[in-house]
């Protein structure tokens, strides 16, 4: 025969069965004290399928809630994103029109100071002008008054002699104009109308 752990498997299984139903006549013999604990005992394990139950929905719930905010996370991280890169193309574009800016100044500074140099050169210009207005009225005079006087033989050949040196010498009229009149001796002041 078969033996497990020492005891013949005839004998083992004939106390498995014995014990079965041994449990079986002791859990019937008295139902009214059973029933109460029976009945106590399914309430709990109802109230605890209703408690599961409410945990899966509020499982489901956290879940969904999680779900929708790491989709909100997503959807602003690519937002923040959008704005570094926007705030930076901005940040570049404002550097450059600083840089432009900057620029304009020096070259407005540049123009004014160009145009004030303008400014004093048509000055000068001016006074130099009316300097030389001055002379040519002093020289026309002069030379007016030089055809009005008698002329004498003397006086001819120093007339000579100015008209040759007034070609090569020029004629100092003030500190900034020098001013070259050239004459030929063959000329002859011009006739009064």
């Amino acid at each position: 025969m078969l033996e497990t752990i020492g005891i013949p498997i005839i004998s083992a299984s004939l106390f498995f069965l014995a014990g079965i139903i041994f449990g079986n006549l002791l859990s019937y013999r008295n139902p009214q004290k059973n029933s109460p604990s029976t009945s106590n005992e399914q309430g709990r394990f109802a109230l605890a399928k209703v408690v599961l139950k409410k945990r899966r929905i509020q499982l489901r719930q956290t879940q969904d809630l999680l779900t929708n905010s790491c989709h909100a996370q997503e959807k602003l991280a690519e937002s923040l994103k959008k704005n570094c890169q926007q705030l930076n193309a901005i940040r570049e574009q404002t550097q450059s029109d600083r840089n432009e800016l900057t620029q304009l100044k020096l070259d407005d500074l540049e123009q004014k100071e160009e145009l004030k140099q303008q400014i004093r050169r048509n000055h000068l210009l001016t006074e130099q002008l009316a300097e030389i207005i001055e002379a040519k009225e002093s020289l026309s005079q002069m030379a007016h008054q030089a055809m009005k006087l008698p002329t004498q033989k003397s006086d001819s050949n120093t007339n000579d002699r100015l008209k040759k040196h007034t070609g090569e010498v020029p004629i100092i009229i003030s500190d900034r104009v020098k001013l070259r009149i050239p004459k030929k001796a063959n000329d002859e002041p011009p006739a009064n109308h």
